[in-house]
């Protein structure tokens, strides 16, 4: 769970509660939340879906992919928007961060999961984590 930690302390640290209304949602990897009730509070969760290949140029460089999602809930329209845009722009402005555990962050995906007939606003938002070509 190293790369969903990775985002959860990226998130953590970097959230502006002034650009969400002073709503601070509650930031974690989903394996320490197992009953998620939205209607407790707003909730951001990462968790790992994947690892991408392993490539290594020469004897001892290699590059290191990962996936991890970003599952966003709440149960206020206005107030789920506000922290979509929130959780964008920290991955768009942390894009090379190599001080945190990587050497490249970016969106790869953005789907929208919401059930209206609930009420519950909810997206995941997929990136990818890279290091890059390190000695071995």
């Amino acid at each position: 769970m190293k790369e969903a930690d990775i985002i959860t302390a990226l998130l953590s640290d970097n959230w502006n509660s002034s650009n969400t209304g002073g709503v601070t949602p509650i930031i974690d990897t989903i394996v320490n939340r197992g009953n998620v009730d939205v209607r407790q509070g707003d909730f951001i969760l990462t968790y790992n879906t994947g690892a991408g290949p392993i490539t290594h140029s020469g004897i001892k460089t290699f590059d290191h992919s990962w996936t991890i999602s970003i599952d966003i809930r709440s149960i206020l329209k206005t107030r789920f928007d506000l922290h979509v845009t929130e959780v964008k722009r920290i991955i768009e402005s942390k894009y090379i961060s190599p001080a945190v555990g990587y050497d490249r962050l970016y969106m790869v995906r953005d789907q929208d999961l919401s059930d209206r007939t609930r009420g519950l606003s909810r997206r995941v938002i997929d990136v990818a984590i890279h290091q890059d070509l390190e000695e071995l």
